[in-house]
């Protein structure tokens, strides 16, 4: 796998959970992994991972940690990376629980699903096949 680009920043608006709003931010620079093959043309799917992923998630009464990996895939044509990480797998669990009312536990797997519009200081991100 090769990292093709690194993802330094996530702007997460309007997370709820069943007791209000919640701040949710990647606390540390992601890596984004291609898995699928890829074409010199601008208009690929390209299939991967983001892996060294840290989310933290904070209100006043729950503040927890997501780490681990995420499948995705990069639509070079819209400029947009899915995130599909579904399933309960194993590949993001939660740590440093504190609070949460029982809800969210030391340990227990997540799912996170979410479309994530990108931009570059250098352009449109196309990946291309050697």
């Amino acid at each position: 796998m090769t990292d093709v680009l690194q993802i330094r920043a996530l702007q997460f608006g309007g997370c709820v959970w069943p007791y209000g709003s919640i701040l949710i931010e990647l606390t540390t620079p992601a890596s984004f992994r291609v898995t699928g093959p890829a074409t010199s043309g601008s208009s690929d799917v390209v299939q991967g991972r983001i892996d060294d992923v840290t989310i933290r998630a904070k209100n006043a009464i729950c503040d927890f940690t997501v780490s681990g990996s995420m499948r995705a895939s990069l639509n070079e044509a819209t400029q947009k990376l899915a995130v599909d990480e579904s399933g309960f797998t194993g590949n993001l669990l939660i740590s440093q629980v504190k609070g949460c009312l029982g809800q969210v536990q030391n340990g227990q797997a997540m799912n996170i699903t979410m479309n994530l519009q990108l931009t570059s200081p250098d352009g449109a991100i196309n990946i291309s096949g050697s």
